[in-house]
């Protein structure tokens, strides 16, 4: 929980940093692997597989602005909130957390091609005291409402990251297993809980 608490915070100095030298906000696009016809809508309910190709496209040209509606609305609104950026302000921290994120990946990359794909592994039911343990983290710090958490699920991905190089050669090769929290919101969808927001 003191990561939740940290990253959130750094996120929160990040975006009042960025914001300052803003520019006109971008338009979110549809995730480098998702399915044209599954695209992500926040006026419908959400799936996994749609919050989870959000989440996963963090480093690609979809950035940050795409990354973030990988996680529950109420969470953030709720963020948005602390924040105390209307929502035009919002957007411009967004476009702009994105050209930092991509500035990061350039440099660990070395300004090699990107490219990320995950495969789903496994998943496992979230019960008892961990259900109750979680639920309560994401009401106590993530501005959820307990009432509107109706399940909670975790997934592992299989989740391959490289460049490549202009020449062909493979950039940073590596392929790790990694468990997302899920969590379904009465009324609308299967998100990432906040329990994963992270960055790079």
């Amino acid at each position: 929980m003191k990561r939740l608490i940290f990253l959130i915070t750094i996120l929160g100095a990040i975006l009042l940093l960025l914001v300052s030298c803003a520019e006109e906000p971008q338009t979110p696009e549809t995730p480098e692997n998702a399915d044209a016809e599954n695209a992500y809508d926040p006026l419908t309910n959400t799936t996994e597989e749609e919050s989870v190709a959000c989440y996963y496209s963090l480093k690609t040209e979809d950035g940050f602005e795409n990354y973030i509606l990988a996680f529950p609305t109420e969470w953030r609104k709720g963020y948005q909130a602390l924040l105390e950026y209307d929502d035009e302000t919002f957007d411009i921290a967004i476009a702009n957390a994105t050209e930092t994120v991509h500035s990061l990946r350039d440099e660990e990359y070395e300004y090699s091609e990107f490219h990320i794909e995950y495969e789903f592994v496994s998943e496992r039911e979230i019960t008892g005291d961990e259900y109750n343990t979680l639920t309560k983290e994401l009401s106590d710090y993530c501005y959820m409402t307990l009432s509107t958490i109706e399940a909670m699920k975790a997934q592992t991905y299989s989740v391959h990251t490289y460049g490549v190089a202009a020449d062909g050669t493979l950039i940073k090769d590596e392929t790790v297993n990694e468990e997302l929290y899920m969590v379904f919101i009465k009324d609308d969808g299967w998100y990432v809980s906040p329990h994963c927001f992270d960055l790079p």
